[in-house]
């Protein structure tokens, strides 16, 4: 009697146990369950969104020889350097400053002045870096400055002309004819140079003599501005000079330069006039 109790209570645990184990869950109502998709649903979408706006603006870094071509037929480049390169010479075609280095990272290259300022007069005559189609000649450089007081790209040759950055505007200057204008003369602009901002610069003379020039902030392409003087007409001797650029800034400042592109090109986009620098 003892033994068929004992296994008469083993038999009753082993079938709760079972019991417990084929519990079906309580059934969710059909509308809960859509919602569920449906949140679902929403959260991929969502998640594959944000992951191919991650993936477009990784891709939107914008090629700035498709901003040379809106001022240069068919530009072709001769010669460049990056930051690894220009730390290779020591930045040698940009002349002497109180310190070159490396920047932080060795994505740009830093060229530290002194408290006397910056005069770096260019060690390299554009045609004589490559094979040129012709005479035209054009540098595209990207920089950034720590301050833009002082600020001043010139091309030196036959002629001497300056961009330069007075109350952080863009101004063209032709010392050869005592003349100065802003770039806002020659085209509706709103750009203002900032410190610790990186920008874009062509600077570019043809084979007739003509000069034309481009500013704009780095990743930002509309922020622009254009300057053109067909100088050629008045100074002849512009034609098939050899160019170089010297590069000036203010006491104790450092200047950044990434790359930069010297180049040729098949005449400019537009040949109108639009300047009014003649010497009268």
């Amino acid at each position: 009697m003892k033994k068929k109790s004992i296994f008469l209570l083993v038999l009753v645990l082993l079938l709760s146990a079972c019991s417990k184990g084929n519990v079906e869950p309580t059934p969710v109502p059909e509308e809960q369950k859509e919602e569920q998709i449906i949140e679902q649903e929403t959260e991929q979408e969502t998640d594959t969104s944000d992951d191919v706006q991650a993936q477009e603006q990784q891709g939107d870094s914008i090629d700035p020889m498709d901003m040379a071509l809106t001022i240069l037929n068919d530009p072709k480049v001769i010669f460049q350097e990056d930051a690894a390169m220009m730390d290779e010479n020591t930045g040698a075609n940009f002349g002497s400053v109180a310190v070159k280095q490396l920047g932080e990272g060795g994505d740009y290259y830093q060229f530290i002045s002194n408290s006397d300022g910056a005069y770096m007069i260019g060690n390299m005559n554009f045609l004589d870096v490559g094979e040129f189609r012709g005479n035209a000649q054009a540098i595209m450089i990207k920089f950034q400055p720590e301050n833009v007081d002082g600020l001043s790209f010139t091309l030196f040759g036959n002629g001497e002309i300056i961009l330069s950055f007075p109350d952080n505007q863009p101004f063209f200057t032709h010392v050869n004819d005592g003349y100065t204008a802003p770039y806002s003369d020659y085209r509706e602009t709103n750009l203002s140079l900032e410190s610790d901002k990186w920008y874009w610069a062509i600077m570019a003379i043809d084979s007739e003599g003509n000069y034309r020039s481009l500013v704009w902030e780095d990743q930002n392409t509309e922020n622009n501005a254009y300057c053109g003087e067909n100088m050629g007409e008045w100074h002849p001797e512009y034609k098939g000079g050899n160019w170089h650029l010297t590069i000036g800034f203010g006491p104790d400042q450092t200047l950044n330069i990434q790359e930069y592109f010297i180049m040729d090109f098949n005449g400019f986009t537009d040949m109108e006039y639009s300047g009014s620098g003649e010497n009268q």
